[in-house]
């Protein structure tokens, strides 16, 4: 996700929340880290987040589409 900030495509902002809310739902945890710019997130995949990525069904986490 933070390639999609670099490149403009979310805001910082819009970043944090998608973030949250991953923790939230159990996916991610998250740990924040104070640096001199204010806080570096690093987000790591909890046993549910790798099971989403493996085609487990999640609320509220859309399906892949068909390519």
């Amino acid at each position: 996700m933070v390639g999609f900030y670099h490149l403009g495509v979310i805001s910082p902002d819009e970043l944090r929340g998608y973030m949250t809310w991953l923790e939230g739902q159990r996916l991610v945890e998250i740990e924040r880290l104070p640096v001199p710019s204010g806080l570096l997130w690093v987000a790591t995949l909890t046993g549910n987040g790798v099971a989403v990525t493996q085609g487990k069904r999640w609320p509220g986490v859309a399906e892949p589409a068909a390519r």
